[in-house]
């Protein structure tokens, strides 16, 4: 598997083995414009993979909420539950919001992925 920087122009000129090189040898192509790169061109079967490494790492990152968190929408939830939906829903969107923006990392204590399982 080898790299190679093409001006658009060349590509131009040679489509077909170009992409003859990309398929069989598994070559990568960036394709510059104005001395930029601009597109790469891989092999389908190699950006297929590519793709699948993708989706299986972004499915493993998923954080299950924690003890402490599902007490907390457990307890949210027992407040609507209690008395006037709409103020304790509107409370515990506040409640949400607030802890939520002044955490010190981008990581949220309630995943909007649980909304509606027990909050």
């Amino acid at each position: 598997m080898s790299t190679k920087i093409m001006p658009v122009t060349d590509l131009r000129r040679k489509t077909r083995a170009v992409i003859r090189e990309v398929y069989e040898d598994e070559t990568t192509v960036y394709i510059t414009q104005h001395g930029r790169p601009t597109v790469a061109l891989i092999n389908y079967e190699r950006y297929e993979a590519m793709v699948a490494a993708l989706t299986e790492a972004e499915n493993r990152v998923t954080i299950a909420p924690t003890p402490e968190q599902k007490r907390a929408a457990a307890l949210l939830q027992s407040w609507i539950d209690e008395g006037d939906a709409e103020e304790q829903q509107e409370t515990g969107a506040a409640l949400l919001t607030g802890l939520d923006e002044n955490r010190s990392s981008d990581r949220k204590h309630f995943p909007p992925e649980m909304a509606g399982e027990s909050w």
